[in-house]
């Protein structure tokens, strides 16, 4: 079953814990079977000379010179969204396949998140175990954040007494 790569050489990667040095949040690899994909229908095979490929190929040329310019990560030129106003056009295909398709080449990570949080479908498109989605994250943040401000709050208040 092929694999895609976890992290790019040179990438410290996450620690035994599977956590980054900056982010305590836990991150865990998938293994996609690609071949399954493939036979659904759900991935253009990039190797081949089909119009749909083609398409893929030419979307990602433009996307990959953004990704790789200097000041990428300073001006988020690395953040793509795929979007459309109206359910059942592809935004979940096309996101899949320019996913896998820039995250096949070298030294690059993609992150794909699914963020239909009213009808999430991607994790059981990709044949993955869905885990804590979006809004779990955002609400962990938005509680961290909240318990610090309340204890500034807090500790303002003791001092003025």
């Amino acid at each position: 079953m092929p694999r895609l790569p976890d992290a790019p050489p040179g990438d410290p990667g996450p620690d035994a814990a599977g956590r980054d040095a900056d982010d305590d949040t836990p991150r865990r690899s998938v293994v996609l079977d690609l071949e399954r994909l493939q036979a659904e229908g759900v991935l253009v095979v990039p190797s081949t000379r089909s119009t749909q490929a083609e398409q893929f190929r030419r979307m990602k040329r433009p996307l990959l010179a953004n990704i790789r310019m200097p000041q990428a990560s300073s001006q988020r030129l690395s953040l793509i969204m795929v979007t459309s106003a109206l359910p059942g056009e592809g935004k979940t295909y096309c996101a899949t396949n320019l996913a896998l398709s820039l995250a096949a080449e070298i030294d690059q990570r993609v992150l794909l998140v699914d963020a239909d949080v009213v009808h999430p479908q991607l994790a059981s498109r990709l044949g993955v175990e869905a885990g804590a989605g979006l809004l779990d994250l955002l609400q962990r943040r938005l509680a961290s954040r909240v318990d610090q401000h309340a204890g500034r709050t807090a500790r303002k208040f003791q001092d003025g007494l």
